[in-house]
């Protein structure tokens, strides 16, 4: 009967799906800004050949 409960309680407990949010989150706006960056370096770099 403990180990019943102690299986349930760990599939109730919710903590670590919080964490693997966030750490998604993060991850998705660490790449948007890598691909910001990227975009924005070329058009910075050929206007600085121009001018």
């Amino acid at each position: 009967m403990k180990l019943f409960t102690l299986i349930q309680n760990f599939r109730n407990d919710e903590s670590g799906a919080v964490t693997v949010d966030w750490v998604v989150l993060t991850a998705a706006i660490v790449g948007l800004g890598i691909a910001v960056i990227a975009t924005v370096g070329e058009g910075i770099g050929s206007m600085g050949d121009t001018i």
